[in-house]
């Protein structure tokens, strides 16, 4: 990056950061992690700025507490990446990122994950396991603490048809009854958004047995069921039905698209 572009970067970074004490203030919630690693980024560059500030903000929003285990919407694993780039600012935020990827650890060890009639908190990226083995992986920690989490998601792909996934919570939400009975093939809440935390398992610690089996297929499910391309896009169903859920190595016929297309290839929820 040049110089002026790099100046350029740190004033919109300053600007950002000391805007956020006043917004989270007027929205009383903190926010994902994203600001804790703004500023993180921000002092490790070029000294801490406004980071500080926007760092307690953030800090301070976290009383209000933590709704679920994963990655974002006041999940417990966004906590802990938060609070682990916030402690580069704020070195001592690194005691509470410690306790808190014990939590998360824990929660994932927890005998109540389901196995079957899995809701989305269970297993994706937003909001379950899948999201906080992305976190566990990323800050500092032993390996083998991805181990109880990495095993879960696995085990939800010991079956060819990916069973185990097909979604049987929708929360009594109305608004989210579509995707009873179907995979879902979003990144956010479907089977690809599980793909990379599957693959940490590779670190040393993390289960071995049926590694290859499982995460084969949920990297083969998205490309056996993917419509045909239509412009840049390459476009899903909004979820496979359990009856529909036989596997072959061909391409589905296009069906519906609506909500889930991406530019290149990538599932868009």
């Amino acid at each position: 990056m040049t110089a002026p572009t790099l100046t350029t970067a740190v004033a919109l970074a300053d600007q950002l950061l000391a805007d956020f004490p006043a917004r989270a203030a007027e929205r009383q919630a903190p926010g994902d992690w994203g600001v804790p690693l703004l500023a993180g980024l921000r002092a490790g560059r070029t000294g801490t700025g406004p980071a500080s500030a926007a760092v307690a903000a953030w800090a301070a929003g976290l009383r209000g507490g933590i709704d679920h285990c994963g990655l974002f919407g006041r999940g417990l694993a966004g906590c802990l990446l938060g609070l682990t780039h916030a402690s580069a600012v704020e070195p001592r935020l690194a005691r509470p990122a410690a306790t808190v990827r014990r939590h998360v650890v824990a929660r994932c060890a927890a005998a109540g994950l389901r196995r079957s009639g899995v809701g989305w908190s269970d297993y994706d990226l937003i909001m379950g396991v899948s999201g906080a083995v992305l976190a566990l992986a990323a800050c500092p920690g032993e390996a083998a603490d991805l181990e109880p989490a990495a095993r879960y998601l696995l085990d939800l792909c010991d079956r060819d048809d990916l069973a185990r996934l097909v979604v049987g919570d929708d929360y009594g939400n109305p608004g989210l009854s579509w995707n009873l009975g179907r995979l879902n093939h979003g990144l956010g809440h479907g089977v690809p958004g599980g793909y990379w935390p599957r693959c940490s398992r590779h670190a040393p610690g993390c289960p071995r047995r049926g590694t290859t089996n499982s995460t084969g297929r949920s990297a083969d499910w998205p490309i056996i069921y993917a419509g045909p391309p239509t412009g840049t896009a390459v476009a899903w169903s909004p979820g496979r039905r359990a009856a529909d859920s036989r596997v072959t190595r061909r391409p589905a016929a296009a069906g519906g698209r609506h909500g889930a297309t991406a530019p290149r290839g990538l599932p868009g929820n």
